[in-house]
């Protein structure tokens, strides 16, 4: 479903429906899925971390090889 299709859709349903849903701005996306999606991006948060420290490693460990 593109995003057109996604507002057009929000914004036809009655206000009632949109509260009862527990991500309104997402439909038809379950509960269990939008937990996914954030553990995937807290994953990919800590991957960058972690590769920014092993980058900043190797680029000491560069310097060091070369005196």
């Amino acid at each position: 479903m593109n995003t057109i299709n996604l507002q057009t859709h929000a914004t036809e349903e009655p206000r009632e429906s949109a509260v009862s849903r527990p991500y309104p701005e997402f439909p038809g996306l379950r509960r269990d899925t939008r937990d996914v999606l954030q553990q995937l991006n807290a994953n990919l948060q800590q991957l960058e971390d972690k590769c920014g420290r092993l980058d900043f490693l190797l680029t000491e460990l560069k310097s060091l090889i070369k005196r």
